[in-house]
């Protein structure tokens, strides 16, 4: 099961396809989805995405999944700690901010919450994330969260990574 998590500003709650109204509305917005897929998403896509995400990439039994992000009562974004394919000991993260949220540290507090969880909470001894080179923002968020750059499995297509012994000296 998939807990409510905390930081200093933000509540996290377990996603449920209740949000996807939620979901729409920040995949609408054509910045957000700049580096995504270039475009802002219909409802009918933003459905597609959230039946693949609750699907074979969230796993309950484990606590690995998606969160919708607040702080106060305001709509944040949604962070996730996916399951990658055939990997039992790692978790994918994923973040999205509405824009009106962006350069205020939203993005690293939540995912900072959701690393704290896979690591300490969940067991899995490693994390990664996917962005392209180009998103200079969600770069520099997964820098300072302590991940590195470990592949550039498609031309501007970055992936880093942490592990459990590189959190724990980043954050203590």
């Amino acid at each position: 099961m998939r807990p409510a998590l905390f930081g200093p500003r933000l509540r996290l709650v377990p996603a449920t396809l209740e949000h996807i109204d939620l979901f729409a509305e920040l995949n609408c917005d054509p910045d957000v989805m700049r580096y995504v897929t270039g475009r802002s998403s219909s409802r009918a896509e933003v459905e597609e995405e959230w039946s693949r995400r609750f699907g074979p990439r969230t796993d309950e039994s484990r606590g690995l999944g998606y969160w919708v992000g607040y702080s106060d009562a305001r709509f944040i974004g949604w962070w996730g700690l996916g399951v990658p394919t055939g990997q039992l000991d790692a978790g994918e993260l994923g973040f999205r901010i509405k824009s009106e949220h962006w350069r205020r540290g939203f993005g690293f507090e939540g995912a900072r919450c959701v690393i704290d969880h896979g690591f300490s909470t969940v067991g899995v001894r490693l994390i990664w994330a996917g962005t392209v080179a180009s998103n200079a923002a969600s770069r520099a968020t997964l820098t300072k969260l302590g991940l590195r750059c470990i592949d550039e499995p498609a031309p501007g297509v970055l992936t880093y990574a942490i592990t459990l012994q590189a959190w724990r000296a980043a954050m203590h």
